[in-house]
């Protein structure tokens, strides 16, 4: 499960990657259930990472050929309630290890366009589970 944040520190829209864009809507069942109060690492551009709770979930009806949308959820920092505003994105904890990410566009072009091969040819040597 993977939580994007929403137009403020405290939504989230819950993606779950087991679901791609060509599901039926009426084979996708959403167990939200799990989620509630889940423990969550909220990750920032920078590499910081935060403790954070996952609260209430909203489900979302997928009907016929309309959009789908992921389910929304409240994250609770587990200090203060209010989770920082610099977070993007998060997993449940202990999922992954955060990588801290530096902007590209500071770069002369030679060198961002040398590191965006790289990248690119590194994200293309990683394994692909097979479904």
């Amino acid at each position: 499960m993977l939580l994007v944040r929403g137009d403020t520190p405290s939504a989230a829209w819950v993606v779950f990657p087991q679901y791609v864009d060509s599901a039926l809507p009426d084979t996708v069942r959403f167990d939200l259930e799990s989620l509630h109060n889940a423990r969550v690492e909220l990750q920032a551009r920078n590499g910081a990472e935060d403790s954070a709770r996952v609260g209430a979930l909203t489900g979302t009806t997928w009907v016929g050929d309309a959009c789908i949308e992921w389910p929304r959820a409240t994250v609770q920092q587990a200090t203060t309630g209010a989770p920082s505003p610099d977070w993007s994105v998060a997993f449940v904890r202990g999922a992954v290890s955060p990588v801290p990410l530096d902007s590209i566009e500071g770069l002369t072009s030679p060198d961002s366009a040398q590191l965006a091969a790289e990248l690119t040819r590194l994200a293309s040597a990683l394994p692909v589970p097979e479904s």
